[in-house]
């Protein structure tokens, strides 16, 4: 392994413990950091949930040498990013860091700091808005879990720091390893940073809470390439096709046509980043039948061709 890398973790009171926990078991794992916790005068610091973190203040790293600085994120963000105290540990310790990262909100810490001026940066998808309207100098990419923009890296809400820390530990290390603490810790191997904050399982869940539907969705999954078409879902339901329409409509908040293009595009995608399979059987085994109904759906969603979609997002170890 190569030499080992110094981590400050930068907390404030109330930080979210998630932001803390997901990516600090993953530099944990790798076994190549060397973390110290860090906060804007030291001491204790308490997290969301009552878990206290002994810090040291920001102003003892002034002469040292740091590889990483990690701001965590969390609600309470809000009531320390404008803090000139804050703001000056920011600035103390990004002196001396060679990279800078944020954990979900956290990107309002570097921003308020002045860091991400005219760079590429991300944060929780229901704060993006506001983040734009206060640092108006940044730019923006809202469906990115993570951006890398130079030495500046920030990642989207929560569980998105996992991904952060993941490619950080690939960086550093390489690929094995990263693949290892994925499989250890059972997440993905890393979404590749440019995938949408709203993945398209989160977005097939819909509106059933009872699981009236599973069954069904889950027939569908299973035979996409033999065609199904709503008609077909309304008669494994012993129903007419107009009734099951208004009733699936009215039960899961979007009609059963729209539904079948998500489960058909979801397939795509999977099969597009997971397997080797030509494009002509990628069409056919999520459902899209002939290729060039494959190929409109993603110019439409994705704004790229299948082809391009997989050599940008798919994993160097496919998945046979």
């Amino acid at each position: 392994m190569n030499k080992r890398r110094k981590l400050l973790f930068y907390l404030f009171d109330g930080t979210l413990m998630l932001d803390i926990a997901g990516p600090l078991q993953v530099f944990h794992s790798s076994r190549g950091y060397d973390v110290e916790f860090v906060s804007a005068s030291g001491g204790t610091v308490t997290t969301d949930v009552g878990v206290m973190f002994e810090t040291k203040a920001a102003e003892a790293f002034l002469e040292q040498s740091v590889d990483l600085l990690l701001i965590s994120g969390g609600g309470a963000v809000f009531r320390h990013y404008q803090e000139p105290s804050e703001i000056q540990a920011i600035n103390i310790l990004s002196k001396s860091a060679s990279r800078i990262a944020s954990i979900c909100t956290g990107a309002f810490l570097l921003a308020a700091a002045k860091l991400l001026d005219h760079k590429s940066c991300v944060t929780h998808w229901r704060y993006c808005d506001r983040l734009r309207e206060e640092f108006p100098k940044l730019n923006i990419l809202q469906n990115r879990i993570y951006v890398q923009d130079g030495r500046l890296w920030t990642s989207a809400g929560v569980t998105a720091g996992i991904d952060l820390a993941l490619a950080m530990v690939e960086a550093d290390f390489g690929r094995t390893l990263s693949l290892q603490i994925a499989q250890e810790l059972v997440v993905f191997a890393r979404r590749p940073g440019g995938q949408n904050q709203f993945s398209s399982a989160l977005k097939n869940q819909f509106q059933d809470p009872d699981g009236k539907y599973d069954e069904l969705h889950s027939w569908v999954k299973d035979n996409l390439p033999e065609g199904i078409t709503v008609l077909k879902m309304a008669q494994k339901l012993g129903m007419s096709e107009r009734n099951f329409i208004r009733l699936y409509k009215m039960d899961n908040g979007i009609n059963p046509g729209e539904a079948l293009r998500r489960f058909k595009f979801k397939a795509a995608e999977h099969l597009l980043l997971q397997t080797g399979h030509p494009l002509k059987q990628v069409a056919h085994l999520s459902g899209f039948g002939h290729y060039e109904n494959l190929r409109r759906a993603f110019a439409t969603k994705r704004g790229v061709t299948p082809q391009a979609f997989r050599e940008r997002f798919q994993q160097q170890d496919i998945i046979r």
